[in-house]
């Protein structure tokens, strides 16, 4: 028991982060209370307390249910420990630290909060995980089922480490019977990784969420039974990105979130999340190589009557997933973009932009938090998010979801948006890019629109000339996506310098 709860009490360092002196005062404290009173049923009750508390830790769900579990093995215990008293095998130190550890484990319930915590799995989980295996008493039938049940929350393979547990059971207890001579039913091996695997299976794939605090209670938990969630990668306004795992492939899923920042209903709506699904669905039809890839829509079959509906199955969709971030966040670091980078960066967004406006689609959020590089090296880009577009029907399409730092005036004002209207968040972009300046300062601010090459007078004259056309306030006037695309491609490969 000794040295498997300060295993136990390592595996929780991240999971009790905020309240881990109270933890390590705890785990200590039984430490000590293991060491005076060598008993195999006090050393079930210490586990049981600590397993309750871990379980209470990762799962922010069930809280009475565990509270009343937790009181029934306290009220158990010191029914125990009282007979212990009265045949005189309990002395007043005892009485003492059991107090202590009592209150300590009450405190620890009330008053933990489901919280965000990263885990190294293996480093984290995996290893110490097999070292409090290795260290149990033969008799400690909670401490396995406690580990499968991590096991199976924080997805380790059960075909690597489900091996290693029973070697390290059997190594655990060749030495005790063949080295500290302790004797005890062989049958308690198998016992143990009986209830250890048969814990893992019960739960293992069956957690579609871990408290109602949307996004952090998907965290380590299986989005439709099929994605496992890894991290939280951004909270947009309408929607939530998380970075999910399906074996060793790796995804972006974007939800919709139950209401906005404003407590508007959204997948709380029946209408919206049918606008939701109907939109999704034809993001699934834009193929090219330079917008992210869609691969699967789901939806509710009926309208939510609760947030943990909601939670259980919300709509998604499944989305490739790019390791390189944003270009927000690259602008950020650099502040501007080599006019290189920017015609190597930009003659992609424009073959992707091409490629949704064939598909009779706008966009109507082009900036840079939806332009995406595939790869840390930052080679491939694309266009990401089209939560929002819409199909064009005629020449305009309204458009109700808008980032203003970078929307047309159409947009704007009259609340209609066309191709047109990419063009000119594509003009923002690439203003920002080759500046740091946003645009749109200007123009919210009643000035007129400077030309880039003031800021900076490398920037060919026929480059700023065309960016200053695709922020033109009149939508005829500004070039179409594959006008743009044709321009860059000429001067690209040297066939000429449009002037």
């Amino acid at each position: 028991m000794l040295l498997s709860a300060i295993a136990i009490a390592y595996q929780a360092r991240k999971i009790f982060a905020r309240f881990f002196t109270l933890f390590t005062i705890l785990i200590i404290l039984i430490f000590i209370q293991t060491y005076l009173i060598n008993n195999i049923i006090e050393d079930e009750f210490y586990i049981l307390i600590v397993s309750i508390l871990l379980v209470r830790a990762i799962i922010g769900r069930y809280v009475m249910a565990m509270r009343v579990a937790l009181y029934t093995v306290i009220a158990s215990l010191m029914f125990f420990n009282s007979n212990l008293f009265l045949i005189e095998q309990y002395n007043i130190i005892n009485i003492v630290l059991d107090s202590i550890i009592i209150f300590l484990t009450i405190l620890l319930f009330e008053i933990y909060e489901y919280s965000y915590y990263r885990i190294n799995k293996t480093k984290d989980i995996a290893i110490p995980a097999i070292l409090s295996l290795a260290f149990q008493s033969p008799y400690m039938f909670v401490l396995p089922i406690l580990q499968g049940f991590i096991f199976a929350i924080f997805n380790l393979p059960i075909q690597i480490y489900g091996p290693l547990a029973s070697f390290v059971y059997l190594l655990n207890y060749f030495i005790l019977i063949y080295i500290f001579k302790i004797n005890y039913i062989f049958l308690f091996v198998f016992i143990n990784i009986f209830l250890f695997l048969v814990a893992y299976f019960v739960f293992s794939k069956r957690i579609a969420y871990r408290s109602l605090s949307p996004p952090v209670g998907w965290l380590n938990s299986w989005l439709g039974g099929k994605y496992y969630v890894e991290d939280v990668v951004g909270v947009g306004g309408f929607s939530y990105v998380l970075k999910v795992s399906a074996g060793r492939q790796k995804f972006a899923a974007k939800v919709l979130r139950y209401v906005d920042d404003r407590g508007a209903p959204l997948a709380s709506s029946w209408d919206v999340i049918k606008i939701f699904g109907q939109e999704m669905n034809r993001y699934l039809e834009v193929l090219s190589d330079y917008v992210v890839k869609a691969y699967e829509v789901s939806i509710p079959s009926t309208e939510y009557r609760s947030l943990s509906d909601y939670m259980r199955n919300p709509p998604y969709m499944i989305l490739e997933y790019m390791e390189g971030g944003s270009l927000r966040e690259y602008l950020i670091e650099k502040r501007a973009l080599s006019l290189d980078e920017f015609f190597r960066i930009f003659i992609q967004i424009l073959k992707g932009l091409n490629d949704i406006h064939k598909n009779n689609l706008v966009h109507l959020d082009i900036k840079p938090e939806n332009i995406m590089f595939k790869d840390r090296e930052k080679a491939v880009v694309k266009i990401g998010d089209l939560g929002i577009a819409k199909l064009a029907v005629g020449k305009a399409v309204a458009a109700s979801y808008l980032s203003p730092a970078y929307a047309a005036p159409e947009t704007l004002y009259s609340q209609t948006a066309s191709k047109a209207s990419d063009i000119y968040s594509l003009g923002c972009v690439m203003y920002e890019s080759l500046t740091g300046i946003n645009p749109q300062s200007f123009v919210v601010n009643g000035y007129e629109i400077p030309p880039p090459d003031r800021y900076r007078p490398e920037i060919p004259s026929w480059l700023s000339g065309l960016i200053m056309s695709m922020l033109s306030p009149r939508p005829e006037a500004r070039p179409t996506a594959e006008q743009i695309l044709r321009i860059f491609e000429n001067y690209i490969s040297g066939a000429g310098v449009p002037q």
